[in-house]
């Protein structure tokens, strides 16, 4: 039997001008090993957005937290993938961006 999977939608506004968001599809193991490793990460990051927007965290749990999480059966993965893809809008690549350096961001 595969693993549980989950939507993970991150909805946030960077500077009062735009509203950020997007979603990924993954596994519930993925998701939870990505938000232990966040979490543990104490020090203020950024990370680019656009050609001259950069989000900034003051540390790794405050991204956690923007991030809400739902478990979504096969027809309703079926259907994401259908239309968008993996992940789609911001969320491109944020979820393997996890490192515990400065240089993953």
């Amino acid at each position: 039997m595969s693993e549980q999977k989950v939507l993970i939608k991150w909805e946030t506004n960077w500077a009062d001008e735009m509203d950020i968001s997007g979603f990924c599809i993954s596994t519930q193991g993925e998701y939870d090993e990505w938000a232990a490793e966040m979490s543990k990460y104490d020090t203020s990051f950024e990370f680019s957005i656009g050609s001259n927007e950069d989000m900034y965290y003051r540390k790794g749990k405050d991204l956690v937290d923007e991030m809400t999480v739902r478990p979504i059966d096969d027809i309703e993965e079926a259907v994401l993938m259908n239309l968008f893809g993996q992940e789609f809008g911001f969320t491109e690549g944020i979820f393997y961006s996890v490192d515990n350096s400065n240089d993953a961001w």
